[in-house]
């Protein structure tokens, strides 16, 4: 084997050598099952020393019979495969849980500071103010007094020129008045109360009724005038009624107007019937009359209580205008009539009475 065949033997030899130890280092990386260590094992092959064989330039050949090889041409050593050292593996980091991360918060405009809130105070409860209570009425200063007017026929709204029964009273200082209706025959009666007279309507009471009362009151320390006005309900004919009237004065005194003047044969519409309770001995006056020629008249005056006549009085006129002084306290009753039986016009009786 000549030198520069032993010198290419040796090469081959080497690269050989290198590849298997590369093959090793690969092998050895990937069993180790480290992916993430990517290991490209970089071989640099060191640069052999030029292995200078130097042969002589002339060579004799002699007859030698063995070749005698120069001994300057020593072999070239194995080349020696130097590996890059192998890179430290990147530790597979240890997963572990990741804390929530707060996000930064967005910037926002920085508020004004604000005061802090101070102390809550209580809070203040207002004292209750009890009710006012209505004012107390003033006490009465007058006694007080009542009148009955018995079966007063009444006008129905259908009838030919009704009217309306108008009864008008004055009390005196403060205290209430009452207008009751009973004894109700043939419908029912329509009864209003107000203050004020026939002519002075401002604030009316009114109800449609067989029974019942109305009430009004007064503090005024003077005299106060009150109307109540009756009439039928329904029909031509209107139904009789008793009219009690309740109020206080210590000299009563009622007119009536309104009320039919048609003679005997019309007990209810001729003239009328009061019963009263006198507040002692006193004077007792009337003073009625009626348009529509003379009539003859007849007027009785009876001590209720004492069962005894106290007048008796007939005449013949258009008005009569009577007094005359009662006894003692008692119940008296007025009987005042057209002793006609039956009047031939129509005839309307206004008349006051004044009793002690």
């Amino acid at each position: 084997m000549t030198d520069q065949r032993w010198r290419g033997a040796m090469i081959g030899l080497g690269a050989l050598l290198a590849l298997l130890v590369a093959a090793a280092v690969l092998f050895l990386v990937l069993s180790q099952g480290r992916p993430s260590a990517s290991l490209t094992p970089s071989l640099s092959e060191s640069p052999s020393p030029s292995a200078s064989v130097s042969a002589s330039p002339s060579a004799s050949v002699g007859p030698s019979p063995s070749a005698i090889p120069s001994p300057s041409a020593t072999p070239s050593p194995t080349p020696e495969v130097t590996s890059t050292p192998e890179p430290t593996p990147t530790p597979e980091p240890i997963l572990s849980p990741t804390p929530d991360v707060t996000p930064s918060p967005a910037l926002s405009p920085t508020p004004e500071p604000t005061a802090a809130p101070g102390p809550t105070p209580e809070p203040t409860v207002a004292p209750t103010v009890p009710p006012t209570s209505s004012p107390t009425p003033p006490p009465p200063t007058a006694d007080e007094a009542s009148i009955r007017f018995a079966q007063a026929g009444l006008d129905g709204p259908a009838a030919d020129n009704p009217r309306e029964r108008l009864f008008t009273f004055r009390s005196e200082g403060p205290g209430e008045v009452r207008a009751t209706l009973s004894n109700v025959t043939g419908g029912e009666a329509r009864m209003c109360l107000w203050r004020g007279g026939p002519d002075d309507v401002r604030d009316q009471t009114c109800r449609d009724m067989r029974r019942g009362s109305l009430t009004g009151s007064t503090t005024s320390a003077g005299g106060t005038t009150w109307t109540v006005s009756l009439i039928g309900s329904e029909g031509p004919a209107g139904p009789t009624a008793d009219l009690t009237l309740t109020f206080r004065d210590d000299s009563p005194s009622v007119t009536i107007d309104g009320l039919r003047f048609q003679g005997t044969a019309f007990p209810a519409y001729n003239g009328f019937t009061a019963t009263f309770e006198s507040g002692g001995a006193g004077r007792f006056a009337l003073d009625a009359r009626w348009r529509g020629g003379a009539q003859p008249f007849h007027l009785r005056i009876d001590d209720v209580d004492g069962d005894s006549n106290v007048d008796d009085v007939t005449g013949q006129g258009e008005s009569v205008q009577y007094d005359t002084e009662l006894p003692a306290t008692s119940t008296y009753r007025v009987r005042f009539e057209n002793q006609v039986e039956v009047a031939e016009q129509l005839l309307f009786l206004r008349a006051t009475l004044d009793w002690p």
